[in-house]
């Protein structure tokens, strides 16, 4: 991470572009500026979405990714549903510690803010402030289509890394004008602003060093970088959604860690981003989740922090983390045909409990998916759940036992 240098409550990156602390909850650093602007009040460059430079004319007949009858990438059916770091504008643009943000994190911004329509410097946009004081302005930049630009000065129209993966033309996005704001999607073809979020180093947290092991026989990935934790197993690394331990002899996985909301140890690190545990508990955890028949969108930091907590008074799950923690301590990885049978036994029990569930009318913050029998062995990263649903974060948020409707006990 770069150098930083912090001024009346804003905060400079190295490579000079600003960012601001407004006390979200997750932590999310906000730039004060859009991608190719100098100033909060400008405007900035236009971009379609998963396109990194400015051009001319917008529409589907010049879009990236549209070969004239087909989408060629994020198609719905690729497994792409968040704008790659290559696709990304602002990582593009601006370099590695910047991105845009989701959908998950413009709502954040909208629930835990106060904002007003308001003329800074001659410019019409919205001003939003934060529980600590701290604002954010975004101007109405309008929008492009073919060559012409629209609305500016009445309509913002900002991208978000998110493909509407119900209609996958689509993107979302955050829009704003005089008596509106909120999020919907619109065709990825269009020109659009881009306000960055700042991810530097966000990922931190602590791993369970084994039996016979030191922190030197660890390393800490996330895929695209490594990291060595101190004696302590107490780590900083890049942004990810998912972080492995791994053997540093052999390169076997040692545990799995996905994010927990961790406020405290958050503010004494760094301000935003995830703190992750990496140990037997914690990988039991998300060995489980992947069985749960249930999908989280992105950013349902509330919905993962709630269904860890539930599914770790289940006795399977607390037995799926005993024979870990002594598989590990055996071999120093963790090796998968010594836990197969305790992981099937997770996903026999969810089976068990969901085979015979029958989705009629949804509530709104789910829908179905998908329904299929589910038969062992579970132990497969390609496995197929029975009923699946997506839980809308949200929704959740307004009403956290909301989704125990379709799955009692799991409140």
């Amino acid at each position: 991470m770069g150098a930083l240098l912090m001024m009346g409550g804003r905060i400079f990156a190295q490579d000079t572009h600003e960012y601001v602390d407004l006390g979200l909850p997750s932590g999310t650093l906000w730039a004060t500026c859009n991608v190719g602007a100098n100033a909060p009040e400008e405007y900035g460059d236009y971009f379609a979405w998963g396109e990194t430079a400015p051009k001319d004319v917008y529409n589907w007949s010049t879009y990236q990714y549209y070969d004239g009858s087909n989408l060629a990438k994020y198609t719905g059916s690729d497994g792409l549903t968040t704008l790659l770091p290559e696709d990304d504008a602002a990582t593009t643009n601006w370099g590695n510690e910047w991105r845009m943000p989701t959908k998950e994190e413009w709502q954040e911004l909208l629930d835990n803010t106060t904002n007003k329509w308001t003329t800074q410097n001659g410019v019409n946009g919205r001003l939003f402030t934060g529980s600590n004081g701290n604002s954010l302005f975004l101007p109405a930049v309008g929008f492009r289509w073919d060559d012409d630009l629209n609305y500016v000065g009445s309509y913002g129209y900002y991208w978000s890394s998110s493909l509407n993966t119900d209609g996958p033309n689509d993107a979302w996005l955050f829009d704003l004008y005089s008596d509106y704001y909120g999020t919907y999607s619109l065709y990825r073809g269009y020109g659009q602003s881009v306000r960055a979020v700042y991810s530097a180093s966000v990922n931190y947290g602590n791993v369970e060093i084994p039996e016979g092991m030191s922190n030197t026989d660890i390393i800490i990935s996330n895929f695209s970088e490594d990291a060595i934790p101190d004696e302590n197993g107490d780590f900083s690394i890049g942004y990810s959604k998912m972080l492995v331990a791994k053997n540093a002899d052999n390169g076997n996985i040692i545990y799995f860690g996905l994010y927990s909301i961790d406020p405290g140890i958050k503010g004494e690190k760094t301000s935003g981003g995830n703190y992750y545990e990496l140990n037997a508990k914690e990988t039991a955890l998300y060995l489980a989740l992947k069985l749960l028949p249930f999908y989280m969108q992105d950013g349902s930091d509330a919905v993962l922090d709630k269904m860890k907590e539930s599914i770790y008074t289940l006795s399977c799950v607390l037995s799926l983390e005993s024979t870990i923690q002594n598989v590990v301590n055996t071999y120093g990885y963790l090796k998968t045909d010594e836990i197969t049978n305790a992981v099937d036994a997770v996903g026999t029990f969810f089976y068990n409990e969901f085979s015979s569930l029958e989705l009629k009318e949804a509530p709104n913050e789910t829908k179905s998916v998908k329904q299929e029998n589910l038969e062992p062995p579970y132990f497969n990263p390609n496995h197929k759940h029975g009923v699946r649903l997506v839980i809308n974060d949200s929704q959740y948020n307004t009403n956290p036992q909301r989704w125990t409707i379709n799955c009692t006990g799991y409140s």
